[in-house]
């Protein structure tokens, strides 16, 4: 690195901790156990030299290289001669912390395990090691056992593999879990105490070597970034050296250039001032909230008998006198809340004379705060205008009234026939229905009831058909006379029945409707029937209402 990097003390720092912790070593999970539980059994402590020396050069291996993956083969290599197995592989957590990569897999492959492959740790076999937090064996007889031995976790993909023993070694570096070392065998019963024992060393060695490489790889990816970061800053230091001399020659442009601009409007002010001279109407620049005069046109002058400097002395109370000073500061203070006002008003002269005008105030926003431009017209020829307007209006007016007072007179009259005429039409029309309903009434209660009882007395084969021809004929010289079933006097619960059986509604949906029972409502069929002249009649009675609808 070159004396640059110096340059974030900060980043430097941090580089420093995590190459001191690579440095670090790091204590096995073995030392943390209670110290009985290391003697126990000094036999098994003994082993044999060669299993040392295995582990020595486990340890030999994995200090070799502080990347990972030159070092999982010789790894694996070495952990295979303590511990027989026909497969081994590392899965580390990834950082999301739900799922896990198969970082080494050595043995028969297994598919969807894979180097490289991603699966979650919700009901993997790994979860069991990694809740456990320590080493554990599991034998089984048969690869179906796996089923029952490990309720709610996927084990098809150990099952179709075949494998009877398995050891699982949490991957535990500083506290924190960062993955596991498995052990697989086909044969049952492949794995004893020492050899979970000798997986757990090995397993504390293999984590600490895959902390130091993730360290490793962290230091190395900040000293890149503190590289980057200090080539940025080289590169923004010769970037901003040209922007400053690039910006240095725009401002000397600039000024240049501003100086022929306040030229140009010192010529525009002197135009605009000589357009604003020659306007018909009076123009006048004024401050919202004293009203005094800043500035003013010839035309104002004209119209007040002024001069401009006798103007600018001057405020607009001082020649509005159509309003009081109170009137005038409100005024202005609605031009500061709506931007813009007209309204009438009588100006005084110099000589003390007065006339009409039109003022509209405007706020000039883009312009130095609380000043506003009034533009003022002189209206005396228009108010007489609308004065000679206003008497040719109430001569009309007169004219109006007149005529309207006669045709007045004479709408009253039509009124009064209108309403007579009215009257005996409506007495008419109540009198027509008055006897269309006695007709009917007569009809269903006086004729028909006597052709029901003839049908049910004795007639002969020529009678029976004519009787029932007159019954028709009955019913349609009434039925266009019929407004509604209401003129067949039904109570209100039975309208009620009668409006529902014509909207379809069968006997349970009707009663569940008005809540009584299914017997309540065929009683009010019946009485519907007989009061409609349907009793001894196979006429559907719900076609029958929507002809009387």
């Amino acid at each position: 690195m070159k004396d640059k990097s110096l340059k974030n003390p900060g980043l430097v720092e941090e580089i420093s901790a995590l190459k001191q912790r690579i440095k670090e070593p790091e204590p096995s999970e073995s030392e943390h156990k209670p110290e009985e539980e290391k003697h126990l059994n000094m036999g098994e402590a003994g082993r044999s030299a060669e299993e040392m020396a295995i582990i020595a050069e486990i340890g030999r291996v994995i200090s070799s290289s502080l990347d990972i993956d030159e070092v999982y083969e010789s790894f694996v290599t070495e952990a295979r001669k303590l511990i027989p197995s026909d497969r081994i592989s590392v899965t580390v957590i990834n950082p999301d912390g739900k799922s896990f990569t198969n970082a080494y897999v050595s043995g028969f492959d297994i598919p969807e395990r894979r180097p490289g492959t991603i699966a979650p740790i919700a009901g993997s076999v790994s979860e069991i090691f990694m809740k456990k937090r320590s080493g554990l064996i599991i034998h089984v007889e048969d690869p179906e056992d796996f089923v029952k031995r490990l309720p709610g976790v996927t084990v098809s993909l150990v099952v179709r593999a075949g494998i009877r023993s398995m050891i699982g070694v949490p991957m535990i570096s500083r506290g924190k879990l960062i993955g596991v070392l498995h052990f697989r065998a086909i044969r049952p019963n492949a794995y004893t105490e020492q050899d979970l024992r000798l997986a757990e060393r090995i397993g504390d060695q293999i984590a600490g070597a895959i902390a130091n490489a993730r360290l490793f790889l962290e230091c190395k990816q900040a000293e890149e970034s503190l590289q980057w970061v200090n080539d940025q800053l080289e590169q923004r230091v010769v970037e901003r050296t040209s922007e400053l001399l690039r910006v240095n020659e725009e401002l000397r442009t600039e000024i240049t250039v501003r100086k022929r601009v306040e030229e140009a409007l010192r010529g525009s002010e002197q135009l605009l001032q000589s357009y604003i001279d020659g306007a018909g109407d009076a123009i006048y620049a004024v401050e919202t909230d004293t009203g005094r005069i800043l500035n003013c046109n010839l035309r104002a002058c004209l119209d007040l008998g002024y001069s401009r400097d006798e103007l600018l002395k001057l405020s607009a109370k001082d020649i509005e006198t159509g309003f009081s000073s109170d009137q005038i500061d409100a005024f202005h203070f609605d031009v500061k809340q709506k931007g813009v006002k007209t309204f009438e008003g009588m100006h005084k002269r110099k000589d003390g004379s007065v006339f009409p005008v039109e003022i509209r105030l405007s706020l000039i926003s883009s312009a130095q705060p609380g000043l506003m431009i009034s533009i003022v017209r002189d209206i005396t020829a228009r108010k007489q205008a609308e004065e000679e307007l206003e008497r040719y209006r109430l001569s009309l007016e007169e004219m109006v009234k007149e005529r309207t007072a006669e045709l007045e007179i004479k709408n009253v009259t039509l009124q009064e026939l209108n309403t007579t005429l009215k009257v005996l039409l409506k007495q008419r029309e109540e009198d027509k229905q008055d006897m269309e309903e006695r007709f009917v009434m007569n009809v269903h209660s006086l004729v028909l009831p006597f052709v029901e009882q003839m049908k049910k007395g004795r007639l002969d084969v020529g009678q029976q058909p004519r009787l029932e021809i007159v019954e028709t004929h009955l019913r349609d010289i009434t039925m266009p006379l019929l407004k509604n079933i209401r003129k067949f006097n039904l109570t209100p619960k039975e309208l009620k029945v009668a409006a529902l059986v014509r909207n379809g509604k069968s006997t349970k949906e009707i009663a569940e409707i008005l809540a009584v029972a299914a017997g309540s409502i065929d009683v009010h069929r019946n009485n519907i029937r007989k009061k409609l002249g349907l009793n001894s009649r196979r006429t559907n009675l719900q076609s029958y209402l929507e002809t009387l609808a």
